[in-house]
Parts: C-alpha cells; structure tokens; sequence
C-alpha cells in the first residue's frame, strides 16, 4: 500500500526519531535528502543521515511532539515540541518537507527556539478544596514537581493569583489589600488543550509570580508552581470564567528619602511567597538636574496597571533601588532603568464598588 506524504512524515518523527528506529531511514528517505537552513544548504546521502540521527538519538533521546501536523500529496508542514533526557531541554521549531516518490527528499528549517509552542487551551483552577472556575490562560506546562502558566493580567482572576501567593485579602467597599500576613492555599489546577489529554497539579503552591509592563499594552501574569503534576480527568463541574478588564497602561512614582518625586514609565514585580519578597525592574522618569545616581538607595515606591476605572497596584514605602542600568535624555527630562527590592510589599485591587462587592477579580 503505498503511504500519502502525511503518513510518511509521521514515521519518520514518531518512529525514527522517538524510537531511535534508524533502519527506518532508506525505506523513508531519498538519497541524497537536501536540508535547507537559512542561508545554507546540506545534501546528505543515508550513511549521513543515519550518522547524524544516531548522534542525536544517543545524545539526547528527544521525544518529538507534533502541535500541527499537515499537508498535501507533496508538502507536509509539521510545527513540533521536544523534549529529552534532560528536563530541562525543551525546544521548538517548524520544518515543511517535500515527500517525492514515497521519500523524503528536501527538507526546510526554521531556526530551532529553546522553549514551547502552545495553544492556549483552557484552564480550571480551585483553592483549597473549593469549587473550580474556568479562567484564562496564554499557556500552562505541567511537568514533574516544577510547572509554570502564563495568564493575561485581567480584573477578573488576578485575585486569584494574589490570593495564591499572599493569601486572603483584606476587603473593604473600594479595594482588596493583599500583603504578606496569610497561609498561601493550595491550589488543584487542570490544564485542557487540543490533541493532548488534561494535566492536572494537585495541591499546588505558588513559588513565584511576575508581572511585567509590556509595551504592545498585552501585560501577562507569569507564575510557578510546585505540586504534584499527572494526566488525570479535568476538575468536577467548572463555573464559567468572570468577565475582567485587561489591565495595560502602567504609572506610579518613587519618593526617595531626600530630593525630588520620580514618575514610573515602566515596571515589574516578581513575588517570592517563601521568603517574602519582591523585587522587580522599574523605569523612572525625572528632571535633566537630577542625577540618577541620587535617586538610588531607599525610598517609598508605587506602581501598577489600570484600565477602565479598574486597577492593581503595588506599595512599598521601603523599597530599594540599585544603580541605573541604562538612561537617556528625553526631551527635558531623563529615563532611567533600576533594579529593586523590598520586603513588606502590598498589592491593591481597586475598582467600582459593584466589582468589589461581587468578589470579580
């Protein structure tokens, strides 16, 4: 029977590579097969080939994933995953074959990304035993006892992912105050996305999370986290996800302990709920007269994203600042970049009483 150009492209990945099945190699491929890579061009015969996958095979024992997989009678796209001996070898990449006569004859790459493709799919998540909602999430790698999600920073879950790393709240009619005063729960997460069963993290703790001002406005929550990772059956009976406002627009300010206020222009946070610290990157802007240098050391430090009358924002009145990495003269005024860190942090969700009051975000 003689196989479509889809089916031989899938041995060729899920036997010869996954499997190490080499023997494999002249019933798939032509002789020469030409591998075309940005600006250059190899034409290896079947010793060559089998030479460089049994190098590769032996070496890193990669398991290819494919995300997309399709074609025609003579042009197969495959978008693919791998990963290998090593946990934490995970790259990506794209390559379109040409099958000709029954045979892998030409072969074009895209450059090879250490990281993940990933499709979105959907994500339940529960605190401490409590029922699951749906929420929204960019990607989410569950693997062994380390995972880690990207979210989109929203009103309407980041009070979830406060919550997992600060513990509850204090509420009152105008805002949600999270601070390091509270037990972080567990959370029970399930992971669903096409072609691929549900992964589950059973009682999971949050180890870091970071937000960081993006300029396209698209601000993400990136979070950690440690717990028991399996293929398992999605949580029980999700509710469905709460309608949020993307948060993008970033300010703030910085009083240092003598001298003029500066303005926030862009920042981030990284939480560590272990040790009970944040620290962060943030862009200052300020008068030409001041020198940057001035501006280093201790001081009380406010920022965060709003949108639409909604907002989240954090407050130190102790936050440090090392010295600049980068400035440059704007107009009248000068833009610096500095590192900080601080101990006693809050976070504040702030919004109409009725989003406070329904307990959304």
């Amino acid at each position: 029977m003689t196989r479509s150009a889809l089916e031989i492209v899938t041995l060729y990945n899920l036997e010869i590579w996954n499997k190490g099945r080499i023997e494999l190699v002249p019933e798939l491929c032509a002789d020469p097969m030409i591998r075309y890579d940005a600006n250059s061009v190899a034409v290896l015969g079947i010793e060559e080939q089998i030479a460089r996958i049994r190098h590769n095979y032996e070496d890193l024992r990669p398991t290819f994933e494919p995300v997309v997989l399709a074609g025609d009678d003579e042009y197969v796209t495959l978008v693919w995953n791998v990963t290998g001996r090593d946990p934490n070898w995970k790259w990506c990449g794209i390559e379109v074959f040409r099958v000709v006569d029954g045979k892998i004859a030409e072969v074009w790459n895209g450059p090879y990304v250490d990281g993940r493709w990933v499709r979105g799919g959907t994500l339940s998540v529960g605190i401490d035993g409590a029922a699951a909602a749906d929420v929204p999430v960019m990607s989410a790698d569950f693997e062994g006892s380390a995972s880690r999600l990207v979210a989109p920073l929203e009103t309407g879950t980041i009070a979830l992912w406060l919550t997992g790393a600060f513990g509850a709240p204090a509420i009152d009619d105008r805002e949600k105050r999270f601070q390091w005063t509270s037990t972080p729960p567990r959370l029970d997460l399930c992971h669903s996305e096409p072609g691929r069963p549900p992964r589950r993290l059973s009682g999971a703790a949050i180890s870091s999370l970071e937000i960081r001002w993006a300029r396209s406005g698209l601000t993400n929550v990136s979070v950690a986290l440690e717990g028991t990772a399996s293929d398992s059956a999605a949580l029980p009976s999700p509710a469905p996800s709460r309608p949020g406002v993307r948060l993008a627009e970033c300010t703030g300010n910085f009083q240092p302990g003598t001298g003029t206020d500066a303005w926030v222009v862009g920042a981030s946070v990284l939480l560590d709920p272990s040790a009970r610290r944040a620290s962060g990157e943030v862009t200052l802007r300020f008068p030409a007269a001041i020198d940057p240098l001035s501006l280093c050391g201790t001081g009380s430090l406010a920022f965060g994203w709003h949108h639409q009358g909604r907002s989240l924002r954090f407050e130190t009145a102790a936050a440090h600042l090392a010295e600049p990495t980068g400035a440059f003269t704007h107009a009248v005024d000068i833009e610096a970049t500095f590192q900080w860190d601080a101990g006693d942090i809050a976070a504040i969700l702030a919004g109409e009483t009725s989003w406070i009051a329904n307990g959304d975000g």
